[in-house]
């Protein structure tokens, strides 16, 4: 028998292209679920090839598919390593405990993905369900997830070598709950601080108590970066057990319980109310920590939130995070209320702070921006952001009350000063739904619009008396085009021009307001806006609204 007839060559003109041009051809169709289908029915070659993109991604959005896809994996279990991006987002039904079987049945595949990446969990008994069947999950679909994880930590020395599954993970988001309750103890997920090879973990509603002695022998050992805490309770010394596992933590977010308060769950500032061991446990990523996010919600715990004590610390704070360069808090965390106090606490390289007002504080960052002496004091800081929250039942209304004249030039002062620092000073309007976090899959994460920028608006510009005549700003239609037929630009409304050429109502000059001899004499630098100023950022947040509800609208129509 010669070669050709024990292994006969492709009949079809595709399968006769070079291998190269097959494997192009056919991962230019990832995204064309039905021609993969039809390719991998094809014959015995095709099959495989086409199912690693098949089954690339698997989004479980409901429990309907298990049986089907279990049937899958166990007729050709090379299926399995092809998954690299799993995402369990089953919805709540009432019928969902007759399902406990299939997803178990289905979670024991789990193990077997050596290939997984990218893993996603969120319970469907999330969002108060849990007295639905929550126990089910908490027993049942944690107990298997954590038993994978479990063998593919630190622990077991031989899981890369073996191949096991999740030996390959890199992100990792869990948001769950308790047997009874929205919180859950971590207990055995201690393991998820000692895997070989994630490196960005997000998780939520849960409680940092234990000591967690298991993770001493594992202190800068792997290879996290990213780590998110999501309406956790977060105990000082939990915290410096964990922060001692990575070699090199870059980003960090302390979101404490500020959401999910009930009859179980009181308001516990814990991290503020013990500022020096919440930075001694801060201490082992020092040297590479880049950002910082604290949410507190120690301002419930006030008698007068607006006006938050001052923490004082010993020691030397936040001054050995040379790396840190990006913070974001509220007015009454600690970070903002010790750290921000005294130039010598704060992290020598800062750029960037975010200061964020809760949603349900009765004040708002628009109306009466913060005392800027603190911020002036930074050497370092180059950009102030302030953040405030906006309902989304509320948005059309907004242009009208950031923009208000006597508020928007108040705040225009208010930055200029800062300039004089070297501080860009960035105003956002956050957008939210009544959705609580942690957001889960289909739920409205929280958009922030910017609505004032100092670096666009400027502080050069050509002012006129009639800027600041004593006429309501409200109504610009006739006055502006007045005023601009009084300075030549009768045609012209304020828009945004090019590089060479800036209207004044962006606070730079232009050609075609005056001439030469009178453009000299009224250039300044100034802290006021003009009448056209205020109408032209009235006019762009007015824009921005606009188009954020067309996107908002087009999306909502899409997932219909």
């Amino acid at each position: 028998m010669t070669e050709d007839q024990a292994y006969p060559q492709p009949q079809t003109r595709f399968l006769s292209l070079p291998s190269e041009l097959v494997l192009a051809t056919i991962s230019h169709l990832s995204d064309d679920r039905n021609t993969l289908v039809s390719l991998a029915r094809t014959c015995r070659i095709l099959q495989p090839i086409s199912e690693e993109y098949l089954y690339d991604t698997i989004e479980l959005l409901s429990t309907r598919d298990l049986h089907d896809l279990t049937i899958a994996f166990n007729s050709r279990p090379a299926r399995v390593e092809a998954v690299h991006t799993l995402k369990i987002l089953y919805k709540f039904h009432n019928d969902l405990s007759a399902t406990l079987a299939a997803r178990c049945n289905f979670n024991v595949w789990i193990k077997r993905m050596t290939g997984l990446r990218d893993w996603t969990v969120e319970s469907p008994y999330d969002n108060f369900e849990w007295n639905k069947g929550g126990h089910e999950w908490v027993f049942g679909d944690m107990v298997e997830f954590c038993m994978a994880l479990e063998t593919a930590s630190l622990r077991n020395e031989k899981a890369l070598l073996e191949g096991c599954g999740l030996a390959k993970l890199e992100k990792f988001v869990l948001h769950s709950h308790g047997s009874n309750s929205d919180f859950w103890n971590l207990k055995e997920f201690h393991c998820l601080f000692a895997h070989p090879t994630l490196r960005h973990l997000h998780i939520s509603c849960v409680i940092l108590s234990s000591p967690l002695y298991e993770l001493e022998s594992y202190s800068s050992s792997t290879p996290l970066s990213t780590l998110v805490f999501d309406e956790c309770e977060i105990y000082p010394d939990t915290l410096l057990r964990i922060l001692s596992t990575p070699k090199s933590l870059k980003h960090l977010t302390l979101g404490e319980n500020t959401f999910n308060i009930n009859h179980g769950h009181s308001v516990s500032p814990i991290l503020s109310g013990a500022p020096e061991k919440t930075i001694q446990a801060l201490m082992p990523v020092a040297h590479s920590l880049e950002s910082l996010k604290h949410c507190d919600p120690l301002w419930m715990t006030l008698w007068d939130p607006l006006h938050p004590p001052i923490m004082k610390l010993r020691g030397h704070g936040l001054r050995d995070f040379h790396s840190l360069k990006y913070m974001e808090c509220d007015h009454c965390s600690f970070l903002h209320q010790s750290i921000l106090m005294a130039p010598t606490l704060v992290p020598p390289n800062l750029e960037t702070f975010t200061l964020r007002y809760h949603r349900y504080l009765p004040a708002s960052l628009l109306d009466t921006p913060p005392d800027m002496e603190r911020y002036s004091r930074l050497p370092s800081l180059k950009v102030l952001d302030l953040i405030q929250p906006w309902d989304m039942d509320l948005i059309r209304g907004m242009p009208d009350f950031v923009c208000g004249s006597e508020r928007l030039r108040a705040r225009h002062a208010w930055a200029y000063k800062l300039s004089k620092h070297g501080i860009r000073t960035r105003a956002y309007a956050e957008i939210h739904k009544s959705m609580f976090p942690p957001y889960l899959h289909g739920e409205m994460v929280p958009q922030p619009l910017c609505i004032y920028d100092s670096e666009e608006v400027g502080f050069v510009r050509v002012l006129h008396d009639k800027d600041f005549d004593e006429e309501s700003d409200e109504d610009f239609g006739f006055d502006l085009f007045s005023y601009h037929e009084s300075i030549g630009e009768a045609s012209q409304t304020p828009e945004r021009g090019n590089a060479e050429e800036k209207s004044t109502f962006e606070g730079m000059t232009s050609k075609e307001l005056s001439g030469p001899e009178e453009r000299e004499e009224n250039i300044c630098e100034t802290d006021q806006l003009g009448r056209g100023d205020v109408w032209w950022l009235k006019e762009k947040v007015d824009r921005l609204v606009n188009e954020f509800l067309d996107i908002h609208d087009k999306s909502g129509s899409d997932s219909d």
